[in-house]
């Protein structure tokens, strides 16, 4: 399994840390299919576009010095390594990171032009490093991974790092297959971690949503993935009913900001 993987790579912090999270623990990845835009401009010009734009958040927090201790610390605690995130979101060429890479002119994750670049796909296992929901790209021949920041099948849905700090007073996450319903694919592996408060300022409070999705979300999520490439090396499914659990939309910004306000502590 661990020599045949692809990644759909969709441009933000997740598709960020993956790929940094495969090459740090040297797992080949077979092809990296980029979803771009049919545009005038070179690929290599709008990849450099895009990442800056789509990542300007996390490369604001990054140049940031009141956030390096934060984000070192963060580093540590989920075992990423130092200067994970600066490696991450930096502008390295893709192309340097696969064996095969694939510039589909189209962001849509279900459109025809990837739908047919993933029916001529060598690899047999695709990871999903975005958002989109999955609909008629599902009806190839390909399994799509996808590492889901909570323990699944009880916490599915949007914010699920949030959501399983509030029901489980834990971080965690769930490797899984992808199917037609949301987060209710075989489970392959999961995880669940401590609880740990990081320091940050108060002065922060505005952002600490922006920077959780930059950084501890991704963290969470690729410290899964480290502990999956650790313990496993072939696929097996977890014995248990997927169709279980609750669903759940996104968090509501008074629920969000006391569970930020708990894991983002200050020393003032």
């Amino acid at each position: 399994m661990l020599r045949n993987i692809g990644i759909i790579f969709d441009e933000g912090p997740i598709a960020r840390c993956l790929v940094e999270t495969f090459k740090r623990e040297k797992i080949e990845i077979n092809e990296l299919i980029y979803l771009g835009n049919k545009n005038i401009l070179p690929k290599n010009f709008y990849i450099n576009f895009n990442s800056k734009y789509t990542n300007s958040k996390p490369l604001k927090y990054l140049n940031n010095p009141e956030l390096k201790q934060f984000i070192q610390e963060v580093e540590k605690y989920f075992n990423l390594g130092s200067n994970f995130f600066i490696d991450a979101y930096s502008n390295n060429d893709l192309k340097e990171c696969t064996n095969n890479f694939y510039y589909a002119k189209n962001k849509n994750i279900n459109s025809q032009e990837l739908f047919n670049i993933i029916l001529n796909s060598k690899s047999k296992f695709l990871f999903n490093s975005g958002k989109q929901i999955y609909r008629k790209i599902l009806n190839s021949n390909k399994k799509f991974l996808h590492v889901h920041p909570a323990i699944l099948p009880d916490i599915r849905g949007a914010d699920g790092s949030l959501w399983n700090i509030k029901k489980k007073n834990s971080f965690g996450g769930s490797l899984f297959i992808m199917n037609k319903s949301i987060d209710e694919g075989k489970i392959i592996f999961k995880k669940e971690i401590d609880i740990k408060k990081f320091n940050l300022h108060n002065k922060f409070s505005n952002h600490f949503y922006d920077i959780w999705f930059s950084f501890i979300d991704p963290a969470i999520r690729c410290y899964v993935l480290k502990q999956f490439f650790k313990v496993k090396k072939n696929i097996h499914y977890l014995d248990e009913n997927t169709f279980k659990g609750e669903y759940f939309s996104f968090m509501d910004i008074k629920s969000r900001q006391a569970i930020l306000k708990k894991i983002f502590s200050s020393d003032e």
